[in-house]
């Protein structure tokens, strides 16, 4: 069970239906001279003109699109159309180009990872609702919620429940809605109110580089004999539709930069981190967690890789490394299946139960991004901070195990996650 802790001074700091687009191009004010349009499923659409440049109607999704099982998707077969079935031809400097029919492969526009890009449908649009710099509730209704899961956990009190709930936001300081900003969700730990996003959460960007982001700090939900704690333990959990809601409301109000959206937390918002960058990968670009780990039962996943700065402490008993089998002891390190003199589930003499810990998070997460072996180097000034360095440039991965209980590792999280990670990553493939 996640802790009720919180992580100390350093941390007082689906997919495409979802933006309704799944390549969200910069609008048509301010396109590029140079700008390629998508040719559509099995119809045609016209190239835009070239300002001295060409224009092209680019093929559709590779054939296979995405395909796999699990939590693993590999890229369908297929690449990039040429300029006869998958595109329309070059058009004239100054003029159009021809239509370009759908292609029967190709890759969505900006690379082979069907990802939102560009700028949201909030830029242009005065947002007269929140005041830059301070966290300012919103109250909203989730749709999609299980009703199963409703009737199963009656939530007491009010005003909120499954679905009518609440998230903070704010905006940095000078806020530009034609300045499209990174956005940034927050989740806290566990043992607060229903209201507990009041201070953006455990948000990544808090303290030095709040105005580099537009923060979100979401609040969590519970009902009968749960804890005041997110609920993401199981594959219809309320909390995926209900970020949903809020990220479609958030990027439709404001101005966000499609390909730099995050999600961080600390104890049961880092297990919620990981479950929503699974779920909704893509959508979200990269994450950081203080602890947390991988749900056995999750919502179905995206399988497109993600970023990850991940950390837990090396004496964290509430959210541990590994889960272990209860009753059984060994000696040895973790090659030998032994974790704190109990012998870790998954290995001889523990098959019943089901490793959940961080390093089965960042184990699992190592796989998605397509990393290649196990070699590490030293990131930042930690040590025990190790950046895998087999993975693509565009998908990250470094976890680090500080000599410490729950609440260790907060300057990894705060400022480091964001400083020497999460803001530097190049564009999505």
């Amino acid at each position: 069970m996640p802790s009720t802790t919180t992580l100390g001074a350093s941390l007082a700091a689906v997919g495409c239906l979802l933006t309704m687009a799944c390549s969200t191009a910069a609008p048509a004010d301010r396109a590029g001279p140079n700008t390629r349009t998508n040719g559509g499923s099995g119809g045609s659409t016209q190239g835009q003109s070239g300002s001295g440049g060409a224009a092209s109607g680019a093929g559709g999704l590779a054939s296979g699109g995405v395909s796999g099982s699990g939590d693993l998707a590999q890229a369908g077969s297929g690449g990039t159309s040429g300029d006869g079935s998958g595109g329309g031809s070059a058009g004239s400097a100054g003029s159009a180009g021809s239509a370009g029919s759908a292609g029967a492969g190709g890759n969505p526009p900006g690379g082979p990872y069907n990802v939102p890009r560009g700028m949201s449908a909030g830029c242009n649009m005065q947002n007269l609702e929140d005041e830059p710099g301070t966290f300012v509730k919103h109250d909203i209704n989730v749709e999609g919620v299980d009703p199963t899961y409703v009737a199963e956990h009656p939530v007491e009190g009010g005003p909120y429940n499954w679905t009518f709930r609440n998230y903070y936001i704010r905006l940095p300081n000078g806020y530009n809605p034609a300045i499209a900003y990174p956005l940034v969700f927050g989740g806290g730990g566990c043992g607060g109110s229903k209201e507990s996003g009041n201070d953006g959460g455990a948000n990544v960007v808090k303290g030095d580089h709040g105005d580099e982001a537009i923060q979100v700090g979401l609040s969590y939900m519970w009902g009968q004999g749960q804890g005041a704690c997110f609920q993401d333990q199981d594959a219809n959990t309320p909390d995926l539709p209900y970020f949903d809601a809020v990220y479609n409301e958030v990027i439709s109000k404001n101005c966000v930069d499609l390909e730099k959206v995050f999600i961080s937390g600390y104890s049961s918002g880092a297990w919620l981190s990981y479950t929503i960058s699974l779920a909704r990968g893509g959508i979200i670009r990269g994450m950081a967690a203080g602890a947390g780990g991988l749900r056995e039962d999750r919502p179905p996943a995206a399988g497109i890789p993600f970023a990850l700065v991940g950390i837990t402490g090396a004496q964290d008993g509430g959210n541990p490394l590994h889960r272990t089998k209860d009753g059984t002891s060994c000696s040895g390190g973790e090659a030998e299946g032994c974790f704190n003199g109990e012998i870790i589930c998954g290995y001889p003499g523990a098959e019943d139960c089901v490793d959940t810990g961080s390093i089965a998070a960042r184990d699992h997460i190592l796989e998605l991004n397509g990393c290649v072996g196990t070699a590490t180097e030293q990131w930042g000034e930690w040590p025990e901070c190790l950046k895998y360095t087999g993975c693509p440039a565009e998908f990250p991965v470094v976890f680090c195990i500080p000599d410490e209980g729950h609440t260790g590792g907060g300057d990894r999280f705060n400022p480091g996650a964001w400083e020497l990670l999460l803001s530097t990553l190049p564009p999505v493939p």
